[in-house]
């Protein structure tokens, strides 16, 4: 039998994917960092299929979405990333600021090193820019729902091999880390405005010392500015702003912008 430790989306995907008959009970997670944490999804699901939704583990347990120490001998984690890259908390979003092609998925078996453990097997999609993460997301949790039916039909006999190649680190990121870096490109920016919106709180900048999260933008043409380092940050048409390398437009209807 299993335990399914499940937060987010992501983890309601690995739940609605698991064999009911093989779930022991589910342990859930909220997430305040998002605009829905389909933790009521999770307790519908739940109660509707008559699974235990209780502390406590069994002979496996199965992590997704989750952020919490797992005290257990079989613990499988899934992972947003093809590791050992990306190791750690948000790598999702990380990948897409980064421009990274290929983005998947990592089954592998909890250890006692964050992220470390062996991995019993990848998955993954490419994609291409411009690309929101509530889209990778989406490619994501399809990934998760294929990896836990094989997760589930090889339970008992699952194969792992050691990660092997340099790991990198992916930090956790506060609030201040949605703040957006003028001096970047403007296709970075451009990525990393469509990497941290919906479900997370969204980019901001400061506007007459005023915070303003920004959901959409566009890279436009660029134009010779005279000592581009000084000005970066301004605007230089209605609603298109000088950046380190590049011109980035605002999209600001109401539906795009927020004032705070």
């Amino acid at each position: 039998m299993i335990t399914l430790c499940v937060r987010g989306k992501k983890g309601y995907s690995v739940l609605t994917a698991t064999d009911k008959k093989m779930v022991s009970n589910v342990i859930y997670d909220t997430d305040k960092g998002v605009d829905n944490d389909y933790s009521d999804a999770i307790v519908t699901y739940c109660m509707d299929n008559n699974i235990n939704i209780a502390l406590g583990y069994s002979t496996y347990v199965i992590a997704a979405g989750w952020d919490k120490i797992i005290e257990h001998e079989r613990v499988i984690v899934f992972h947003d990333s093809l590791l050992p890259k990306y190791r750690g908390f948000c790598p999702l979003p990380a990948m897409l600021i980064n421009g990274e092609t290929t983005i998947g998925v990592t089954a592998f078996r909890g250890t006692s090193a964050y992220d470390e453990g062996p991995i019993i097997n990848q998955m993954y999609r490419n994609i291409s820019y411009p690309i929101k993460i509530n889209e990778a997301i989406e490619i994501i949790c399809e990934l998760y729902h294929v990896m836990t039916s094989y997760v589930i039909d090889n339970i008992y006999n699952l194969p792992s091999i050691g990660q092997r190649s340099e790991p990198s680190y992916s930090p956790w990121r506060d609030d201040i880390d949605y703040r957006i870096n003028w001096n970047w490109s403007a296709e970075k920016i451009k990525r990393f405005v469509d990497a941290v919106g919906p479900p997370y709180a969204g980019a901001y900048t400061s506007v007459n010392g005023k915070k303003i999260r920004i959901y959409d933008c566009e890279v436009v043409d660029d134009v010779i500015v005279e000592d581009r380092q000084s000005h970066i940050g301004k605007t230089i048409f209605k609603d298109t702003v000088i950046c380190g390398e590049g011109l980035l437009k605002i999209k600001g209807d109401k539906f795009k912008i927020r004032y705070e």
